[in-house]
C-alpha cells in the first residue's frame, strides 16, 4: 500500500518533468514535448514489466553477478508477492530517469527515433547499473552482505547516480551527435534560445518536481514500521528540503553577480539541482551537512551550463548540468560527510570499520566506492548512448529535416496548430529557402569533431547563411516590449509574452538564397 500511495505523489514528478520542459523550449514544439513525455511512461511501464525489473531486481548471482535474471514479466511474483510492490516503486525511478532525455534531444530529434532510444534505455541502460547499484546481488551496492565493493560498496540511497548522472550523461551523448538547433550558436539569433519561452510552466513544473522529490527520497527507505525508520524518514525530508533551498539561493545569486539580473529559471534549476545532489545521500547526511550540499550543486548548474554553451552542446533544459554534474556531486558528496551511525541505521553495517565520510575520520573506503560507482556509472552511459544514437544517425531517423525543424514539431509531425507558428526570426528566415531548395545537403553535413554526428550542421553552411542575412555588426539586435510590427527594415517576431526585434539587412527573396546556396555563391 505504502508504494502505491507514493507512486501517486511521484506521478507529481513526471507531470513536473512535463511542464519544466514545456516551459523552456519554444510554443511550436510544445504538443511533441508532452507527448514525449507520455510515451516515457507509457514505454517505460511495458519495458521495465518484460524484461526491466527482471534485469535490476532479479536473483542474479549473490556474489555480485552482472545482471538480474529472473522474475521476467513479474513471473516469480505467485511466490514473491513483495515483488509486485517492489515493480511499481523501481518502475516509477526507471520512468523520471527517462525522462531526462526529453529536454535535452526537444525541438529536432524524430518521434521513432526518441522511441526506440527510450526503449533501449529501460530495458537494457537503465537496469543493468540499476542492478550493479541497488540490488543485494550487485557488486556495487552497499546493500550486498556478501561481495559488497571494498567491503563497504558505493551507496546512493534515491538516485543521484543511478536516475540522474545515468540520465545526464546519456543526454548530453544524444545532445552532441544530434547537433544544435537551427541558429542556436549563430551571433544574430542565439539570444533567442536563452530563457524558456513560459515562466509560469518551467516554476509549476520545479514546484511539482520538488513536491514528487519527497516520496523518492524519503520513501526510498521501503519501510515505516519502527521509530528508527521514521526517524530516518523525518531527517530525509528535512535534508531534501535544505538542499533544494540553498542551492536555489545560491544560483540566484551566482546569476546576479555575474549578470546584475534576478533570473527566475536559475533559481528554478538551481532547485533542481539541489535535489539531484542530496538524492543519494539524504538518509544518512546531517541537515547542516545538506545545505553544504546545495551551496555546491549551484555551482555545479551554472557553470555546467556556461561550459555547454562555451562548448556549442545544445540541451535546451540544462539536463547535463542539472542532472548529470550535479548528479556525480550528489554520489561523492556522501563520501564526504556521511555519518557512520546513519549508515550503521540504514545500510545495517558493523560499526567500527571506518564506514563513514573522510571529514568524520573515515580512511577512505567510502569515497573510493564512491568514486568507482561515478566511473562506472557515466563509461556504461556513454557507451550505450554514443553507440545507439549514432546507428539512428547513421540511419537517417534521428533528426527531423530542417523545413520540418523551422515550422515546428507540433506542425509537420502532429498536425496541431496551437503555438505551431513561427516563434523566431531564425525560423521565419529559414523556413522559406529550406522548404524549397532541392538540394538541403548543405545544411546536414556531419562534423568531424564526433564521429557519427550532425554537431556540423551549422558549423559550415548555416553560418554562411545566417552571416548573409545577419544585420550589420554596428547594428546589434535589440529587446523591444512593444507589439509586434513590421517595415521594410525592422522584422519583429512575437513569442509569449515578449517582442523580439531585429534590424535587418536589405530583404533577400528565398529564390535568390537558394540560387546563392545551390551555387555555392555565399561565402563563408
Amino acid at each position: 500500500m505504502c508504494s502505491q500511495y507514493c507512486h501517486l505523489i511521484l506521478s507529481c514528478s513526471q507531470i513536473g518533468f512535463a511542464m519544466f520542459v514545456a516551459g523552456v523550449v519554444r510554443a511550436k514544439n510544445i504538443a511533441s514535448i508532452l507527448l514525449k513525455s507520455i510515451i516515457d511512461s507509457l514505454i517505460s511501464a511495458i519495458g521495465y514489466y518484460l524484461v526491466g525489473y527482471a534485469f535490476t531486481m532479479g536473483n542474479g548471482n549473490p556474489n555480485g553477478g552482472f545482471i538480474g535474471d529472473t522474475d521476467f514479466a513479474l513471473s516469480n511474483s505467485a511466490v514473491t508477492p513483495y515483488d509486485n510492490s517492489l515493480f511499481l516503486w523501481y518502475w516509477v525511478f526507471c520512468a523520471a530517469s527517462t525522462t531526462i532525455l526529453v529536454g535535452s534531444l526537444a525541438e529536432r530529434c524524430t518521434f521513432v527515433a526518441y522511441v526506440v532510444f527510450v526503449l533501449v534505455y529501460v530495458c537494457w541502460i537503465y537496469p543493468v547499473y540499476a542492478h550493479w547499484t541497488w540490488s543485494p546481488n550487485g557488486w556495487l551496492t552497499a546493500d550486498n552482505p556478501i561481495s559488497g565493493l571494498l567491503g563497504m560498496g558505493a551507496i546512493d540511497f534515491a538516485g543521484s547516480g543511478v536516475v540522474h548522472t545515468m540520465g545526464g550523461f546519456c543526454a548530453m551523448v544524444g545532445s552532441l551527435i544530434l547537433g544544435p538547433r537551427v541558429g542556436r550558436y549563430a551571433p544574430a539569433t542565439r539570444h533567442m534560445f536563452v530563457n524558456g519561452h513560459n515562466p509560469q510552466l518551467y516554476l509549476l513544473g520545479t514546484l511539482l518536481l520538488w513536491l514528487g522529490w519527497y516520496s523518492f527520497n524519503a520513501i526510498s527507505l521501503l519501510n515505516i514500521s519502527s521509530v528508527l525508520a521514521a526517524t530516518t524518514v523525518a531527517r530525509t525530508t528535512n535534508t531534501t528540503t535544505l538542499a533544494a533551498a540553498s542551492a536555489g539561493l545560491t544560483a540566484l545569486l551566482l546569476v546576479y553577480y555575474h549578470t546584475k539580473t534576478w533570473n527566475m529559471l536559475s533559481v528554478c534549476n538551481g532547485v533542481l539541482g539541489g535535489l539531484v545532489a542530496i538524492t543519494a545521500g539524504c538518509s544518512v547526511v546531517e541537515p547542516w551537512a545538506a545545505i553544504i550540499c546545495g551551496v555546491i550543486a549551484a555551482p555545479c548548474v551554472v557553470y555546467g551550463e556556461v561550459l555547454q554553451e562555451w562548448l556549442q552542446i545544445d540541451d535546451p533544459a540544462g539536463a547535463f548540468a542539472i542532472h548529470g554534474l550535479s548528479g556525480i556531486w550528489g554520489v561523492m558528496f556522501v563520501g564526504l560527510l556521511a555519518k557512520e551511525q546513519y549508515i550503521i541505521d540504514v545500510y545495517h553495517k558493523p560499526p567500527g570499520r571506518y564506514h563513514m565520510g573522510i571529514f568524520y575520520g573515515g580512511h577512505g573506503q567510502l569515497l573510493l566506492c564512491q568514486f568507482i560507482s561515478v566511473v562506472v556509472c557515466i563509461t556504461w552511459a556513454c557507451f550505450w548512448s554514443y553507440l545507439v544514437f549514432t546507428m539512428l544517425n547513421w540511419m537517417g531517423c534521428l533528426r527531423v529535416p530542417l523545413e520540418v525543424e523551422a515550422v515546428g514539431l507540433d506542425a509537420s509531425e502532429m498536425g496541431a496548430q496551437h503555438g505551431a507558428g513561427l516563434s523566431s526570426l531564425t525560423d521565419a528566415k529559414f523556413e522559406e529557402p529550406v522548404k524549397k531548395s532541392k538540394d538541403v545537403s548543405a545544411y546536414t553535413r556531419s562534423s568531424p569533431m564526433l564521429f557519427g554526428s550532425n554537431y556540423g550542421r551549422q558549423s559550415q553552411p548555416q553560418n554562411s547563411v545566417m552571416k548573409a542575412m545577419a544585420p550589420p555588426a554596428s547594428k546589434a539586435p535589440s529587446i523591444s516590449g512593444t507589439t509586434a510590427s513590421a517595415t521594410a527594415g525592422l522584422a519583429t517576431v512575437s513569442t509569449g509574452s515578449r517582442a523580439i526585434s531585429e534590424q535587418m539587412m536589405p530583404p533577400v527573396t528565398s529564390g535568390e538564397m537558394v540560387s546563392k546556396l545551390e551555387h555555392g555563391k555565399v561565402s563563408a
